[in-house]
């Protein structure tokens, strides 16, 4: 499959695709120091949440060989995770604001009547 997206990607276009197709053959190699190079490439592209699952797999492959490098890692991690959740709680804010109730509250789901 990680092949398959590989081509896949050479037919679209596009920064995202060919990242992810070396995300997923840097997953199915465990390679994690290409991992590490894709978790850069998304959060270059402001995708905290696909780096920090980049970063966590890394890590993962780190920790299995017992690197000395899984520490950096994990606070690598631990940074991009903060970073994604305050980028989704902004999204969340905003959309408040703008909800159509206008007085900063969600409207009740399933409305009234």
């Amino acid at each position: 499959m990680a092949q398959r997206l590989g081509e896949l990607s050479e037919q679209v276009d596009g920064v995202l695709p060919p990242l992810l197709a070396r995300y997923a053959r840097a997953t199915v190699a465990g390679d994690d120091t290409e991992l590490l190079a894709v978790a850069d490439g998304f959060a270059a592209l402001d995708l905290p949440v696909w780096a920090a699952e980049a970063t966590a797999t890394a890590l993962r492959e780190l920790r299995r060989e017992r690197a000395v490098s899984a520490g950096a890692a994990h606070q690598r991690l631990a940074a991009l995770a903060r970073r994604a959740t305050r980028s989704t709680h902004r999204r969340w804010r905003r959309c408040d604001r703008h909800c159509p109730t206008g007085n900063g509250r969600s409207p009740r789901w399933p409305p009234p009547g």
